[in-house]
């Protein structure tokens, strides 16, 4: 009288959510893998940043240096691009301690620590997408579809229910000889017919379908909340793409700058405080740049989890 109808279809929703919280487990742990994967990548350009820095601390010490041994410059300026270098030194020993904890990470949820083969970051999420096929919607759709099997099961419970039984093999114990076996058959039919329950019946069916009202809520704020969170990280992304070009437009004339700084600084015409200074601003702007990029791959492996995207089998 579809009692066991109403089970099977359960059953299979049932089986439905579990695969898509299966799948909705696979993007998370994929994004939480690739996040740590880009921040790698960050942390070991940072530090070549600094090596580039120190580098040209470097150069400018034996300048400085020259220019104390001829009386162009004071002993205080030597003193200050070395300590320069050691702050660049220990901004580079915090990227590498980073990069090191990065790679523990990487071990304890991969169980492997290799090291990145690529020194850019390359990943780009899809131009279009849908919150539909997010694993989370999808499994909210079918816990609906689930408590309104649950739903349908407590009515039928109303309908009679009828059972056939039948069986055949064979069988011992019977008397005189115990240990002898005989051939034995059952067979048998039995209604059930509810008559009076006490409201139990319509307790269940109003219980069940608070239930799906309930799961049909919780689906509808779930989508509100995904929608809210694509909005904002198309957002970002839109502006970390704006603040890329900028970062680039920086780099470009703080670079010149300091060609210009370092030729004047050579003859004399400013101080190494304006070398450090002009220094200082391009640094900044490598690191902007080099931060905003990996802002921005955050922001597109946010914009894959969002949409369901399964990036790692593309």
């Amino acid at each position: 009288f579809g009692k066991t109808k109403a089970q099977v279809e359960k059953a299979k929703t049932q089986l439905l959510t579990s695969q898509q919280n299966i799948e909705s487990a696979k993007i998370q742990l994929a994004a939480q893998v690739a996040g740590i994967y880009y921040s790698m990548i960050y942390l070991k350009r940072a530090a070549q940043v600094q090596d580039s820095v120190i580098s040209f601390y470097n150069e400018n010490l034996k300048i400085v240096d020259g220019k104390v041994k001829q009386g162009d410059a004071l002993q205080i300026d030597l003193s200050t691009i070395r300590n320069n270098i050691d702050q660049e030194k220990n901004r580079k020993v915090e990227f590498l301690r980073l990069y090191e904890r990065q790679v523990a990470l990487m071990r304890y949820t991969t169980g492997q620590s290799t090291e990145p083969s690529i020194n850019q970051f390359d990943f780009k999420a899809p131009a279009t997408g849908d919150i539909a096929n997010n694993p989370d919607v999808l499994a909210a759709e079918d816990r609906i579809a689930s408590a309104r099997s649950d739903m349908k099961l407590a009515q039928s419970n109303r309908l009679p229910t009828l059972n056939l039984q039948g069986g055949a093999g064979f069988k011992n114990g019977y008397q005189p000889d115990i240990n002898a076996f005989r051939f034995n058959y059952l067979a048998g039919v039995s209604l059930g017919v509810p008559i009076f329950q006490g409201g139990k019946i319509n307790k269940n069916v109003l219980l069940a379908s608070k239930t799906v009202e309930l799961n049909e809520i919780s689906k509808t704020i779930l989508t509100s909340t995904l929608q809210k969170d694509l909005e904002s990280n198309q957002s970002d992304l839109k502006a970390y793409e704006e603040q890329i070009k900028n970062a680039e437009s920086q780099i470009s004339l703080s670079g010149e700058t300091v060609r210009l700084t370092e030729v004047r600084y050579r003859q004399g015409v400013v101080t190494y405080l304006d070398l450090i200074n002009a220094s200082t601003n391009m640094q900044r702007a490598n690191l902007n740049k080099l931060q905003y990029e990996y802002q921005s791959t955050l922001a597109q492996l946010e914009l894959c989890r969002l949409l369901g995207v399964r990036f790692w089998q593309e």
